[in-house]
């Protein structure tokens, strides 16, 4: 386990062999910098979560997550409330498990909290991780209220490959998901130690890139501590948008229409994550349309969109919208709303 955030005198912790995104989500804990999700390596839905805290089970709570019927969602989730061992006011508050725990259980760094569930709340391309938020003892149960967390991570950037400016990029696809393409992609990607991550330029600086580009509509890039607001970012050689503010040594941005092409085939989007063990992969959300097989060899461009936004979202979240709310406000464009509550983040 590495730490990989913090606030109020306690970190949290990560799986090695695993990743994390702090902006990958269109929810308002994560537009808020007071969440990070973090994702098991084997991407299996039943695989063993480890505690991201040490403490003491305070609460189990049962609630009614958003329906899903594309998938077999459970209709109660239990919720975990850990009273944090390093400040006794601070509760980890800790979604999309199958708890073992009971109320009162003593918990340590790494040990097993119970397994990762689907529910509700994810996406056809949603990868199996818990939820984590930081909260006061007094309020931990609000959608809202969550404590801003500071990433940790050194403050030396290396950089994996020439930012050269190209536009299409070769890979091969490692692993095929409901709706996405894992794919091993020859590109420039950035290690900001323990983090690893799609390198992206911000103005003059470079920083690791996460976030789902373009279809939840806002990005961060981690490692940029100046900088100017309104600057360009880029990614892949591609504009992706406008950084609305700088806080806790990340660009925050709202996303502009792109297109994302793997061997001419128009995409969905891009899901950018941190890894954990220096993975050099791009996650790639496919239309329904799309036949790429494990093995097989690709092109990937980015490519400034040619159509509206909310042309692109129909697009992704075609056939979910019938299903639950989440999707149905995705079709909107958010981006405005998305920066005024980025730009009250501004440090």
């Amino acid at each position: 386990m590495v730490g990989v955030a913090s606030s109020k005198g306690v970190v949290l912790y990560a799986p090695l062999d695993g990743f994390v995104s702090f902006f990958n989500s269109p929810y308002s804990p994560h537009i808020g910098f007071a969440a990070v999700d973090v994702y098991t390596g084997s991407r299996r839905f039943g695989s063993e979560a480890p505690s991201p805290v040490r403490g003491r089970v305070r609460r189990v709570f049962a609630f009614e997550p958003p329906s899903s019927t594309w998938f077999d969602a459970p209709k109660v989730e239990q919720l975990l409330l850990v009273e944090c061992a390093d400040n006794k006011e601070v509760w980890a508050k800790i979604l999309h498990i199958q708890p073992y725990v009971k109320e009162g259980d003593k918990v340590d760094v790494g040990s097993p909290l119970g397994h990762y569930i689907r529910d509700g709340y994810f996406h056809p391309w949603t990868d199996p991780h818990m939820h984590v938020e930081l909260r006061s003892c007094s309020d931990p149960l609000r959608a809202r209220g969550g404590y801003p967390l500071k990433p940790l991570h050194t403050n030396q950037l290396r950089i994996d490959g020439a930012l050269d400016g190209k536009r299409g990029y070769n890979g091969i696809v490692d692993k095929l998901g409901e709706r996405y393409a894992l794919v091993k992609l020859q590109a420039p990607f950035a290690y900001l130690e323990p983090f690893f991550g799609l390198a992206a330029q911000v103005g003059c600086g470079i920083g690791l890139v996460d976030g789902g580009v373009p279809h939840y509509q806002w990005a961060g890039v981690l490692g940029v501590e100046s900088g100017n607001i309104s600057a360009d970012v880029k990614i892949l050689g591609a504009s992706i948008g406008t950084v609305q503010c700088l806080s806790r040594g990340a660009a925050l941005l709202t996303c502009e229409a792109a297109d994302v092409f793997v061997e001419g085939l128009r995409c969905v989007g891009l899901s950018c994550y941190l890894s954990l063990k220096r993975e050099k992969y791009v996650k790639v959300i496919l239309p329904t349309s799309a036949s790429l097989k494990i093995g097989q060899r690709v092109n990937l461009e980015l490519r400034r969109g040619e159509e509206q936004l909310t042309t692109r979202l129909n697009e992704a979240f075609q056939g979910l919208v019938e299903h639950d709310i989440y999707s149905r406000s995705l079709l909107r464009d958010r981006r405005e709303k998305i920066a005024q509550s980025l730009r009250s983040l501004q440090e």
